[in-house]
């Protein structure tokens, strides 16, 4: 599916952070990739129990696709980034992400 409508964007939502301790690989994907692409968008929703990733439409204010990530790898969570078209800033990759952490994020999405 084709997502690069200019209204849609992507959220990761990250629930408590007693509760994040419970999902590692998603914990370090939330602080250490998310901000490297720009302008995915962070909220706290500590009503959850899982963190996740969400497409959103801005336009109709409509989640069109939801991943749950509590169980993913980190490389998964960033396989889901790709697959809703995002794709790191190459200036933040090249200046803060660790080596594994690029690599990572400059491979292509399963298909």
């Amino acid at each position: 599916m084709d997502y690069t409508n200019l209204h849609m964007r992507v959220e990761v939502h990250k629930c408590a952070d007693f509760v994040m301790q419970l999902f590692p690989e998603a914990r370090l994907f939330i602080e250490k990739d998310v901000p490297a692409y720009g302008d995915v968008i962070l909220h706290e929703i500590l009503q959850i129990s899982e963190p996740r990733i969400c497409l959103v439409d801005a336009e109709k204010m409509m989640v069109l696709r939801e991943v749950n990530i509590g169980n993913c790898s980190r490389k998964e969570c960033n396989n889901v980034m790709w697959s809703f078209g995002k794709v790191p800033l190459s200036t933040y990759r090249l200046n803060t992400m660790p080596c594994d952490v690029d690599r990572v994020l400059n491979s292509y999405p399963p298909s």
